[in-house]
């Protein structure tokens, strides 16, 4: 007698049960391979939250996002289903290529744009028409109504300046600029989007950002910019 083969409760077998949690564990696994694209995706967001402990948060749903795949497809080819075995494996090799191969810091600041248009193009008009007050010159800006807020990680937008340039470049036509942080550093500084009232900032632009300079470095439409210190 093997062990498929040995009766469980009400009439079901062992085999049943395994196809049960065949199932359960392709859909865990599907779901927790999600839930890792997505905080590679919102990454400046999950950082902003839990700074150092975004790491742990990282390899933990990662190492048990592949334990689950290496348990299901060992249940696969024990149970000699070696088609969806090797469909496993093609998954896996597909979604650590695309994990590792895409620019995610990019992927996020041009989705994100593309997703809140209008309430990027709303909180420039705010800021001309004096919407927001004077609170755009406070240290940590103004507060954004909440249908704008979410440009911006802590629903604020500030007025920034430059640092203190050479003499001869283009940097005043450039400035003030409109900041929405994504994410805030430790102990200072913020990267996110900025708004320049310029076509395109000369090569050593540098913004000042909560005592750490960003340089806006992907155009994402409108006036608007993906500013970090890369």
């Amino acid at each position: 007698m093997t062990i498929d083969s040995i009766p469980g409760s009400h009439g079901t077998s062992v085999a049943r049960l395994s196809d049960r949690l065949i199932r359960w564990l392709v859909v865990s696994t599907l779901l927790l391979w999600i839930v890792v694209l997505t905080e590679w995706f919102f990454a400046a967001a999950v950082m902003n939250s839990l700074w150092i402990l975004a790491i742990a948060l990282w390899a933990g749903t990662g190492s048990l996002a592949l334990t689950l795949t290496v348990v299901l497809l060992f249940l696969l080819l024990r149970r000699r289903r070696y088609v969806p075995a090797i469909g496993l494996v093609a998954v896996a090799a597909l979604v650590s290529t695309t994990t590792l191969s895409i620019q995610w810091q990019e992927v996020y600041p041009r989705v994100w744009f593309a997703t809140h248009r209008a309430q990027f193009a709303r909180a420039v008009d705010l800021a001309a028409s004096g919407g927001l007050g004077a609170g755009l010159d406070d240290y940590m800006g103004a507060p954004l109504p909440a249908d704008v807020r979410a440009i911006s990680v802590d629903g604020e937008l500030v007025r920034i300046w430059t640092f203190d340039s050479e003499d001869g470049d283009l940097s005043g036509e450039c400035e003030p600029a409109l900041f929405a942080p994504a994410a805030f550093g430790i102990p200072d500084g913020a990267i996110g989007f900025v708004h320049l009232p310029c076509s395109r900032p000369p090569a050593n632009f540098w913004l000042d950002a909560y005592a750490d300079g960003i340089h806006p470095r992907i155009e994402l439409g409108d006036g608007w910019w993906w500013a970090d210190g890369g």
